[in-house]
């Protein structure tokens, strides 16, 4: 069975959450105090490891609702969950009527009983038409056509074909009646010369009524199963820390004796992850010297393997020491200057939280215990750093066949890439804590998916790979819109592995270009020849930093000997942006558009003299007291792109970038011969 979405209401800070969807993970987004923990801990009490029990009207009824608001049909947890093929044709076997069903819904209440709903589970009816067709069967019982019928069987036939037909409101009660009617025949059937067709129908009819009859009985058992294969929900918030060191000798004799100290069972799930559990711990006590020495070795090689493809941050090495009776737990870093073993003790915090998660979960998987479980976790990887939460979600998605739904406010907890499984978590005094499948909320709740999102946008630059620098977030959209629409022509688009980045003003490349500078070879600079742009201590600055072969300049897309301006024949324009790509005339419609309502009783007069558009239509807007934004004809383009491109993209325009394109491409192509 796999939880599809499920419904907190009445606990806690949760009135209604709102149906939740989940999946193999599912992270719960939102600030302190927002009711996230509410929420598993709700879900924890549908089937907990222990037992079910009762919830306390007085500490999990929401504080701020009155006592006589208080029902005991009141739902705290609904939960609908999609079965497998063979978990939904086993159901039918317990319980013919579900037939079909693939999902089911579970709940429960205060009290500890929960209950089960079939979805979409046909409607408990007297099944007349079918009987009837059977009926219709036994109406010719003897194997000779043209002999006359028994009369008893004939009077027993028509007694069972009136009950059939009798429409009853209570389907058991007709189902009681119809087999009353078939105990009547069976003695003239037994007697009687009938052919098998008649008796075959005869014992279907019986079994029709049979389900008919016991459907409640059968109900209930599905039910009973539902609930027997339903996961259980393995909540934790903190995770006991394993010590480093460990007196064998004393462990040993309280197992032995019954009376383990709280810390035993996590040294019990490292000896069961390293190869020592049950009797192997006791043999390696008593063994020589030697062979203690080599099965501590193979159980820390055991561990080490694992644990070196879970924890990247650094290459660490796990060895096993017993000093007597002492058992300890040594580790060091071979790629370290100083290959120093230190006891786990002494290890860092965040290591340690690691290291106990690790080994509880693999010694929990490995003796089954895990097995049909959602694990649960609330804040997990709180002391980790960074890399170490990511390596903790790629725990997640490879190592965990178990579904995960966890909370978090932490950025690096969000799988940039899988945004479709984070769950945002409000709160406010009316509606209590409640949960949107989108980002949604306040500030404080949106800001570690926005970071997140920030984050993944921001590694792309450091990515292997090829990469284009722009200074526009508008050259970003007039390169990436023009590229997919030329390549969809069969025409020479941008690589399909380039990232372009913009650096957010021309005034900030030289920083991300000094980022970047050492990084890689295949990294270009579009250089807009702006104003802005040609400042020289900006063009000096990435020059310094990049070869010229690095730096790409807008101009070398137009055509010698148009010029600047179509059909004029003026020199080529070198005061140019990427605007200057697209027709002069079209571009000027996009001004005139965009500010039209601001032009009514004006004369916008750009001055042709000047090579760049950006300057030029800054300078006529400003001459009638207006402000020029490159944006507002930026997104005029892109909106005919998605219209109807050839109207924005003629072939003038479309040869110029097709020809930026080959640039980039011939450079690229000289950084990896």
């Amino acid at each position: 069975m796999r939880l599809e979405k499920f419904r907190v209401t009445h606990y806690r800070s949760v009135k209604d959450s709102g149906w939740i969807a989940v999946g193999d993970q599912t992270s719960l987004v939102g600030r302190n105090e927002s009711g996230k923990s509410n929420l598993l801990l709700a879900l924890r009490s549908l089937k907990p490891p222990e037992h079910l029990e009762r919830l306390s009207v007085s500490r999990d009824f929401p504080a701020d609702q009155l006592r006589l608001d208080y029902s005991e049909e009141m739902d705290v947890v609904q939960t609908v969950w999609m079965l497998t093929p063979e978990e939904s044709e086993h159901l039918a076997t317990i319980f013919p009527r579900a037939r079909g069903v693939t999902r089911v819904e579970v709940g429960r209440g205060f009290e500890p009983l929960r209950w089960v709903r079939f979805t979409n589970l046909r409607e408990h009816e007297a099944p007349i038409a079918h009987a009837k067709d059977l009926c219709s069967r036994l109406g010719s019982p003897t194997r000779e056509r043209d002999h006359d019928t028994d009369p008893s069987y004939r009077r027993a036939l028509q007694n069972l074909e009136a009950e059939v037909a009798r429409t009853a409101a209570d389907p058991r009660a007709w189902a009681e009646n119809v087999r009353s009617a078939i105990g009547e025949l069976r003695g003239p059937v037994n007697s009687a010369d009938v052919n098998d067709g008649a008796r075959e129908a005869l014992n279907e009819l019986s079994d029709l009524t049979d389900q008919a009859a016991n459907d409640t009985e059968a109900e209930h058992a599905a039910r009973d199963w539902v609930l027997q294969q339903l996961p259980s929900f393995l909540y934790l918030d903190d995770y006991a820390e394993i010590q480093g060191q460990q007196d064998l000798g004393a462990f040993l004799e309280r197992r032995r004796e019954g009376r383990p100290h709280e810390s035993d069972a996590y040294f019990e799930k490292l000896l069961v992850v390293a190869g020592l559990e049950g009797d192997a711990v006791e043999h390696l006590l008593h063994a020589d010297h030697e062979e203690r020495r080599q099965i501590a070795n193979r159980a820390g090689a055991v561990l080490t393997r694992k644990l070196r493809e879970l924890w990247n941050e650094r290459s660490l090495k796990v060895r096993f020491n017993l000093d007597g009776q002492h058992f300890n737990t040594l580790i060091s870093d071979p790629n370290s200057i100083y290959d120093v073993e230190v006891n786990l003790n002494e290890r860092s915090r965040g290591f340690r939280w690691f290291f106990s998660f690790y080994v509880t979960f693999a010694a929990d998987a490995k003796l089954g215990s895990t097995e049909n479980m959602i694990m649960l976790l609330d804040e997990p990887g709180l002391y980790l750093h960074a890399l170490g939460q990511r390596d903790l979600l790629n725990h997640f998605k490879s190592d965990f066949p178990n579904q995960v739904i966890y909370s978090t406010h932490s950025p690096f907890m969000i799988p940039a890439n899988g945004i479709a499984s984070v769950r945002t978590v409000s709160i406010d005094e009316e509606s209590g804590t409640t949960v949107s499948p989108t980002p949604s909320g306040d500030a404080k709740t949106l800001f570690p998916i926005r970071h997140a999102l920030g984050m993944e946008i921001s590694q792309g630059l450091f990515d292997e790979g090829r990469h284009l620098i722009v200074g526009e977030i508008t050259d970003y959209w007039y390169l990436r819109a023009t590229s997919d629409f030329i390549r969809s022509r069969s025409g020479r688009g941008l690589p399909k592995d380039l990232h372009i980045t913009p650096a957010g003003g021309c005034s900030r490349l030289p920083y991300l270009v000094a980022l970047l500078s050492g990084e890689r070879s295949s990294c270009l600079v579009l250089m807009n020849d702006d104003p802005a742009a040609g400042r020289p201590e900006i063009t000096e600055s990435i020059a310094r930093l990049l070869p010229q072969q690095n730096l790409i300049r807008v101009c070398e897309a137009l055509d010698e000997a148009s010029g600047g301006e179509e059909g004029e024949g003026a020199p080529v324009a070198r005061g140019v942006d990427v605007e200057d790509l697209i027709d002069p005339q079209l571009y000027d419609r996009f001004v005139r558009y965009c500010w039209r309502n601001d032009l009514k009783d004006k004369k916008l007069q750009p001055d042709r003299c000047i090579p760049g558009v950006i300057e030029r239509y800054t300078q006529a807007l400003a001459a009638v007291g207006l402000e020029f934004n490159r944006v507002r004809p930026a997104r005029l383009f892109l909106r005919g792109m998605g219209k109807n491109p050839t109207s924005v993209l003629p072939k003038t325009t479309r040869d110029r970038f097709e020809r930026l394109f080959t640039a980039i491409h011939q450079r690229l192509d000289s950084f990896e011969d």
